[in-house]
């Protein structure tokens, strides 16, 4: 399920055997080149190697009428770094029609279920996976842990650990 409660069947796609969705939805999408959707699951299945990714065929509504969107193909595993559990966000690199932005995000903290202490991470991953196990290729140039905060925008009196940069709601522009 996602955006608005529309939901996707994929069940044509999961391999024939025990297997079984866990933790399900999308935890981020790029609308893509050729008008498709690079859906983002949320969470690692146990035993894969990341989140899969699918491409989804987006729906359509018209004065009397919508469709459902529909999975037409699974693209690959996005592989998340040690210490992060979930896609927070995916946006597509303008002038590509394969690399994106996708950001992961540690746990959100129990005490508050805020993103003000979560730790997200920001990689490149092309969708075109080069190896035969389908696992995509990704480059991660953002760590908010590690922003120097020089002039401490967070007002916590320290230079380090600001975390300025949030998940979610990412786009990437080119202007």
């Amino acid at each position: 399920q996602f955006g608005g409660g529309i939901v996707a069947d994929y069940s044509s796609l999961i391999p024939e055997s025990n297997y079984t969705i866990i933790q399900g939805g999308f935890g981020g999408m790029a609308l893509l080149g050729n008008g498709y959707i690079a859906g983002f699951f949320m969470f690692v299945q146990p035993t894969e190697p990341g989140v899969r990714v699918y491409e989804v065929e987006p729906g359509t509504c018209d004065e009397s009428n919508c469709t459902k969107p529909s999975v037409t193909d699974f693209l690959g595993f996005y592989p998340l770094e040690p210490g992060f559990e979930f896609v927070s966000d995916v946006s597509l690199i303008p002038g590509s029609s394969s690399i994106v932005l996708v950001v992961e995000s540690e746990p959100l903290p129990l005490a508050t279920g805020t993103n003000n202490d979560t730790r997200f991470i920001y990689c490149f991953a092309s969708l075109n996976p080069a190896a035969s196990d389908k696992v995509l290729d990704k480059s991660c140039i953002i760590d908010n842990d590690e922003i120097y905060d020089r002039i401490n925008t967070t007002t916590t009196s320290g230079e380090s650990a600001a975390r300025p940069v949030r998940g979610g709601g990412t786009l990437v522009l080119d202007e």
